[in-house]
């Protein structure tokens, strides 16, 4: 597996300089700590291009202001409103880069 590639194409599809870093975690998915994308230490490299690309569509696509003025109170609402929020910016990546 290619980690520079995989990095580089993070940094090019979101649009930032940030870095990633693998480490080995409890965490079954990606979240950023000090500017940083942490993702969990894998050998399969198409777990790790799917963080690095989620990520990156997080990052190009979501405003986090507005993000946070629509927040719903409740925490089960929340959860799924994160949840779409993380889908929408997938979904955005994927229509205008075929194949990301």
């Amino acid at each position: 597996m290619n980690k520079e590639a995989i990095a580089a194409a993070f940094r090019a599809l979101g649009k930032t300089k940030a870095e990633i870093s693998y480490q080995i975690s409890n965490r079954e998915d990606y979240h950023f700590e000090d500017g940083m994308l942490i993702i969990p230490d894998s050998e399969d490299a198409h777990f790790v291009r799917a963080m690095a690309d989620m990520a990156a569509a997080n990052l190009r696509f979501h405003d986090a202001e507005l993000h946070r003025e629509l927040k719903p109170q409740a925490a089960d609402a929340r959860e799924i409103y994160d949840a779409l929020e993380r889908t929408r910016g997938e979904i955005l990546l994927a229509k205008r880069y075929a194949g990301a």
